[in-house]
C-alpha cells in the first residue's frame, strides 16, 4: 500500500454491508463515515428527523484494515447515499467488498470481491465522490439500561414493518414498557389496521405460534415508558433490517422515560447498529 493511502479495508461479508446501505438510502440523502484508529462510525439523522442512525464497526472484525499512521484522532468522509448504494448493489450473498482512499483524493474507491475469484486484480474500482470532510458525528442520548427491555427476532420486527406497507398504513406506533412492546399499524384516517404485542420471557407465555405473549392481556396495566409514532417512509426502511444481521438474530429494544426508543441490531459479524427513534413531527 502506498504511503499516500489513508486507509485500505476489506470486509468478507459484503452482502450485509450492501443491505445496510440499502436501508440508509431510504432514510438519508447523505451519510458520514468517521474513521478512528480502532473503529469506523457511520451516522446520520434521517430525512423525517425522527431517527438517528449510528453504526460502529470494530477494526479487528475486518479481514484487513491498514492506515498510514495518520489517524491519530479521526477522519471524516461524507457522500451521497445513492452513490454508495449504486456502487454496492451488485454485491452478492457470498461476495466481499474492498474500500480504499488515497490522501488528497476526492473520492472513495470500491471493489467487489466475487466469491468465485478473490483476486482483486480482475476487478475494476467504482468511485464515490466525497462531498464533505467536516466532522459529523450524530449520537443518541446516554442513560439507557445495559439490559434491553425486550428482544425480538429481527425477521419478526421486519415483518411488522412490512405489514404496515401491505395494509397501506400511514404510520406505526411503538409503545414500550418494562417487559413488553406493542406495535400498532395506523391508517391515515387514524383507524387501527393491526395490533401486535410482544413480551419478554420473564413476563410471558409461548402461544401456539411460538411467540411470547403477555401473561395479562391488558397492556395498559403495565407502566408505559416510551411511545413513538414513525412515518411510513421510515417503517419501509426498517422492513429490511433483518437483512443486515445473521439469520435468527434479534433486535434489542430499550425503553427509557423521556428518551427516544433505542433499537440495537448486529451488522453481519463485525458491527453494531443502533437507531434512536422519536416521534415524527409533521
Amino acid at each position: 500500500m502506498s504511503v499516500k493511502d489513508l486507509f485500505d479495508l476489506r470486509i468478507d461479508d459484503g452482502y450485509s454491508f450492501r443491505n445496510m446501505i440499502g436501508i440508509f438510502g431510504n432514510e438519508s440523502t447523505y451519510i458520514t463515515f468517521q474513521l478512528f484508529p480502532d473503529e469506523i462510525v457511520i451516522s446520520f439523522i434521517n430525512k423525517t428527523k425522527c431517527a438517528t442512525h449510528r453504526v460502529k464497526i470494530k477494526i479487528q472484525y475486518f479481514y484487513n484494515f491498514q492506515t498510514n499512521g495518520e489517524l491519530d484522532d479521526s477522519h471524516c468522509f461524507t457522500f451521497e447515499t445513492d452513490e454508495m448504494f449504486k456502487a454496492t448493489k451488485g454485491i452478492g450473498k457470498r461476495d466481499g467488498i474492498k474500500m480504499f482512499y488515497l490522501e488528497g483524493d476526492k473520492k472513495i474507491h470500491i471493489q467487489h470481491i466475487k466469491h468465485m475469484n478473490r483476486d482483486l486484480t480482475h476487478f475494476g474500482a467504482l468511485f464515490i465522490n466525497i462531498v464533505n470532510s467536516d466532522v459529523c458525528d450524530y449520537k443518541g442520548p446516554k442513560g439507557y439500561s445495559k439490559t434491553p427491555n425486550i428482544s425480538i427476532k429481527a425477521k419478526e420486527f421486519a415483518d411488522i414493518c412490512g405489514r404496515c406497507n401491505t395494509l397501506t398504513c400511514s404510520k406505526l406506533e411503538i409503545c414500550g414498557n418494562e417487559f413488553s412492546v406493542k406495535f400498532e399499524g395506523i391508517h391515515a384516517s387514524n383507524k387501527k389496521a393491526f395490533i401486535e404485542n410482544f413480551a419478554s420471557q420473564s413476563n410471558s407465555y409461548v402461544d401456539e405460534h411460538g411467540k411470547n405473549r403477555l401473561k395479562k392481556d391488558d397492556f395498559k396495566e403495565k407502566m408505559n415508558l416510551s411511545t413513538v409514532v414513525l412515518p411510513i417512509q421510515t417503517v419501509k426502511a426498517l422492513s429490511k433490517i433483518h437483512n443486515v444481521s445473521p439469520s435468527g438474530s434479534k433486535i434489542n429494544f430499550y425503553f427509557q422515560k423521556d428518551k427516544p426508543i433505542k433499537l440495537e441490531s448486529k451488522v453481519g459479524t463485525y458491527g453494531v447498529y443502533k437507531i434512536y427513534i422519536r416521534n415524527y413531527m409533521n
